[in-house]
């Protein structure tokens, strides 16, 4: 077996921004692979927006962007902007359907895009190291050599086995993205890599993820999906709030509007502050309206008791846990509650306080915040220590909200250093 190989450019990762970058630079002509720890290409991106793939979004702005230095990246993600993937993918054979303001392939379905993109870059020759695992790299003058290993099924012994291989190349492509959403089986460690090669970077934690609370009563809601807003405090200071479908379970709160706040309750956890989480249970009401709407359906069911009363305007699960968490007896009959019964109701509808102890991990969030930081890179995402080695991706200390921006950013930021290495090799820079 071969086990020495040479490429203009190798990239390392074969997830959103991997893929983008093998399509755009082997347009070209240059040499191009990709190694893949999975034996399929696109692995997490075939997961996301539940199957169908939510890769960019019409309402593009920065304030999608939640990481410090948003502003570096959305002048990346300017250069090439949800248009330009749109009209990239519709020429690799992908039209769109939106649904307010998300973009998907107009079949619905994550393996198109995977598809696109894996028949381009195999019809370019671009070649592939599938169960392939990068270790490590060193730099020999103009180029890196990178050691690999291969994992393959020895027949003969009926077993898989695992077979060294290096790689040189020109110029090296980091695009492993992070381990969110990846079982443990399969989980890589970035960190130890950057602190190997003495590249600063934020530490990776959990974001668009769903929260643990301690609350004995959370329980009772489980299951239950409704309009809610949610506002995370820490130490007593409101951070960020969104509105939305919440989703109650066993151990806390989930559902896009817990994603799109999640990373301001990990950042602070993980700084050993105090988190709390606010639940509004009727957004779509004043705390007027709200009062006046509660002492109607009181006064008009005055026989009923309180387990049933608020069946036609609370999700019975959702109202027994509200109840229970204030201490609410729900087999009292409505005409034994007071002013003051009713204003107690009003106040826990409009704010209950979870205490938030946890998110649900790595293994359960869409994307982590964190990685390398932009003061360790060109504005190409060139490393300024290492001439020839990018970032793209996940990997960079970039994160968005629900919505497609996350891919956005893996496309936006795969041109980008795909454009500089483009300029180099034609001789026309990278503007």
């Amino acid at each position: 077996m071969k086990d020495f190989f040479e490429y203009d450019c190798l990239i390392v990762g074969a997830g959103a921004s991997g893929l983008f970058a093998a399509s755009l630079l082997s347009t070209t002509g240059l040499k191009c692979a990709v190694v893949e720890a999975n034996n399929k290409l696109g692995a997490k991106l075939l997961q996301t927006g539940n199957g169908k793939c939510n890769f960019t979004n019409l309402n593009l702005n920065e304030e999608n962007y939640q990481n410090e230095d948003r502003d570096k990246a959305f002048a990346i993600i300017k250069e090439f902007d949800n248009k330009e993937v749109i009209n990239y993918f519709k020429e690799l054979g992908v039209l769109t359907k939106v649904r307010d303001g998300y973009v998907y392939p107009r079949s619905e379905t994550a393996l198109s895009v995977v598809n696109a993109l894996r028949l381009d870059i195999e019809s370019k020759k671009v070649k592939q190291f599938l169960n392939c695992s990068f270790k490590s790299f060193k730099k020999e003058g103009d180029y890196f050599l990178v050691n690999c290993l291969e994992n393959m099924e020895d027949t003969s012994k009926k077993q898989e086995a695992s077979f060294p291989i290096t790689i040189k190349a020109k110029k090296l492509i980091i695009a492993t993205g992070t381990n969110a959403s990846i079982d443990n089986k399969r989980k890589s460690n970035q960190e130890e890599f950057l602190k190997d090669m003495s590249i600063k970077y934020k530490k990776f934690l959990p974001a668009l993820v769903a929260l643990k609370a301690d609350n004995k009563f959370i329980k009772l809601a489980k299951g239950v999906r409704a309009l809610g807003k949610v506002t995370i405090l820490v130490d007593g200071k409101e951070i960020a709030s969104d509105t939305g479908e919440i989703q109650y379970a066993d151990y806390g709160i989930s559902g896009i509007p817990i994603f799109q706040v999640s990373r301001y309750a990990t950042a602070a956890l993980n700084d050993k502050r105090k988190v709390y989480a606010s639940l509004d249970i009727t957004p779509d009401f004043t705390k007027e309206e709200l009062f006046e709407n509660v002492s109607l359906i009181v006064k008009n069911g005055q026989t009923k008791f309180l387990r049933e009363l608020f069946d036609g305007f609370i999700n019975h699960k959702l109202m027994e846990f509200i109840l229970k968490n204030i201490n609410v007896d729900l087999d009292i009959k409505a005409s034994n509650l007071t002013s003051k019964d009713i204003d107690k109701i009003c106040k826990a509808l409009k704010n209950t306080s979870l205490e938030i102890i946890d998110s649900k991990g790595e293994n359960f969030a869409q994307v982590l915040q964190g990685g390398v930081l932009f003061s360790e890179l060109t504005n190409d995402l060139e490393s300024k220590k290492y001439p020839g080695l990018y970032f793209c991706g996940e990997i960079v200390d970039v994160d968005g909200m629900c919505g497609g921006y996350n891919l956005q950013w893996a496309f936006s930021s795969a041109h980008k250093l795909s454009k500089k290495i483009i300029g180099e090799y034609s001789g026309t820079g990278s503007n």
